[in-house]
């Protein structure tokens, strides 16, 4: 099972400078709409939908992250699949969910990753007042932490703050995930793909 080693921090971003943040700060790939469901024993399910070129991509996902000793440090072992029906799908309205629209970020040397996750709180009040959450995933979990100070200088934040929550449980995916049986899945799905179109 491989590792992730990564960061998380709050974006006291304004709405109406969100644009202009991602223009700034943005390496040119299509942003993503997801969904993720919370099953139980730590299975995470993925729905991840990018627009390109007048076309829909959608990519299922099954995943599960494990901690370790180190709050940086989780083993994460994924795999790609195809849901079996529509039955499937509208059945996960059973388990908490999350669900936002997926910026990326420039990036500098040994960083995987860079992302923005805009949370759609109109369909996800337990957010709250928490909209954007910014991660950074290192290459691999023997990169030093240095590289996460590095991360952060080629970053413009137009003088908004940020804060990194890696150690508050409470900012993880999984404890901002809300369970709502009244939801139609398919529904959500469509509505991401609308804000995906723009």
């Amino acid at each position: 099972m491989p590792y992730e080693k990564e960061k998380k921090y709050i974006l006291y971003l304004k709405d109406e400078d969100r644009d202009m943040f991602i223009a700034k700060n943005s390496n040119k790939i299509q942003k993503a709409g997801i969904i993720q469901w919370y099953l139980i024993e730590e299975i995470r399910i993925r729905l991840q939908i990018e627009y390109m070129n007048g076309n829909f991509h959608e990519k299922w996902i099954e995943g599960r992250k494990t901690l370790t000793d180190n709050v940086l440090i989780r083993k994460e072992d994924e795999k790609n699949f195809i849901p079996e029906n529509s039955s499937f799908i509208q059945n996960l309205s059973n388990y908490p969910f999350v669900i936002k629209i997926r910026h990326y970020l420039k990036t500098v040397k040994n960083v995987k990753e860079c992302i923005l996750d805009e949370f759609l709180i109109e369909k996800h009040p337990n957010t709250g007042n928490l909209k954007y959450l910014m991660e950074i995933e290192l290459i691999n979990e023997k990169t030093g932490d240095e590289v996460f100070d590095n991360q952060l200088k080629i970053l413009n934040f137009m003088n908004f703050k940020y804060e990194d929550v890696t150690s508050h449980k409470k900012y993880s995916n999984k404890y901002l995930a809300v369970k709502n049986k009244k939801a139609n899945q398919q529904e959500l799905i469509e509505h991401l793909k609308k804000i995906l179109v723009g």
